[in-house]
């Protein structure tokens, strides 16, 4: 075999697995990328019950301001 034929088969295998490895990186980024979204999701549903939940303290607060104890 010559030496040129194994430098290009080198090649080709190095670069056959550069784009595999680049493959699962961009998958990685992906699935980085989705957990981000799941986890903003989360917290703006967090931040709504916090909103409602202060509304009904708030509401429970006057409520009970009505009643006097003796």
């Amino acid at each position: 075999m010559e030496l040129s034929t194994l430098n290009s088969e080198t090649i080709a295998t190095a670069a056959s697995q550069q784009s595999i490895t680049a493959e699962e990186i961009n998958q990685s980024i992906i699935a980085i990328n989705n957990a981000a979204l799941e986890n903003a999701t989360g917290a703006e549903q967090i931040a709504t019950a916090s909103e409602e939940l202060k509304s009904l303290t708030q509401s429970l607060n006057r409520l009970s301001a009505q009643f006097k104890l003796a």
